[in-house]
């Protein structure tokens, strides 16, 4: 007696399952790539290579008089990728707690957060053309915290939209950000991360993510409120453009360098400044 292994109507097709794999395995640009008529014909006749296979050796001879399957029936009933390839396999978000390896022991330790600040501030701006170093052209900051570990709160920059830098470290991750603050459009915005990170240093923590198999060194365990000042303060400090380009640089203005003399004076005046555009805002 022979069995057939067929595959139930309702499984999913290796047609379904081809677009799961080029979900986990494209970056958002590339996942919106429309295939070309040779790249639908190479995965078509691989398919239906792989298909014959299966069909040609669907069962072997044990004895003279009965066959055995060399791979299991499908089973019924599959997901169906039609609704969305992101969410085939209903993986959870990871809530565990975080695996702090530090908490404020950067190369900068040793100096004080108002030593650091100087030191960004006065220094010329980096205009390397590798958008993750740059310091010139204009980005978006924002914070976020994940569930399971709400004492933290992530602070990047970001020139992309801040939607799909989202989309990416939730894939890479597998934590579900909320949120907290997003800035409007920021010129250096490089340089206020920086001057955001030197004046939160004494809670910045280094967290260890199994998932990404690295470290990531945004994180600061500080409430949202503290987060949310210093992110309003340094924004508004570079909406007004305190850096001018001469010959190719950018270089600090002097009235500002003046200022920064006396770091703590320096950032009351700009916490002055912040409650005053607010109470601009809120009449």
């Amino acid at each position: 007696m022979v069995r057939i292994a067929t595959a139930a109507s309702d499984d999913d097709t290796l047609d379904d399952l081809a677009l799961v794999l080029r979900y986990h395995m494209l970056c958002y640009s590339h996942q919106k790539y429309t295939p070309t008529y040779q790249d639908e014909r190479e995965t078509e006749n691989a398919i239906a290579e792989a298909n014959n296979t299966g069909e040609a050796n669907t069962a072997v001879l044990v004895d003279s008089g009965s066959y055995a399957l060399i791979t299991p029936l499908s089973s019924p009933k599959t997901l169906k990728v039609s609704r969305n390839p992101r969410n085939y396999w209903k993986e959870r978000f990871d809530t565990s707690p975080f695996d702090v390896l530090g908490k404020n022991d950067t190369a900068e330790e040793y100096k004080t957060p108002n030593e650091v600040i100087r030191s960004i501030a006065e220094g010329l701006p980096d205009t390397n053309p590798k958008l993750s170093e740059n310091e010139v052209t204009n980005g978006y900051l924002y914070s976020f915290r994940v569930p399971g570990n709400e004492r933290f709160v992530k602070i990047e920059f970001t020139t992309r939209e801040v939607e799909i830098r989202i989309e990416d470290w939730k894939k890479n991750c597998n934590r579900d950000p909320e949120v907290l603050y997003l800035t409007k459009v920021v010129p250096h915005a490089h340089r206020v991360e920086k001057l955001v990170y030197a004046e939160l240093m004494e809670y910045r923590v280094r967290i260890y993510c199994g998932r990404y198999g690295k470290q990531h060194i945004e994180w600061f365990e500080a409430l949202e409120a503290i987060v949310i000042a210093s992110l309003k303060k340094w924004s508004l400090w570079m909406a007004g453009k305190p850096y001018e380009e001469k010959h190719s640089e950018w270089h600090l203005k002097e009235k500002y360098k003046k200022r920064l003399h006396d770091v703590g004076d320096f950032l009351k005046d700009l916490q002055e400044v912040e409650a005053a555009e607010l109470g601009k805002q809120i009449s």
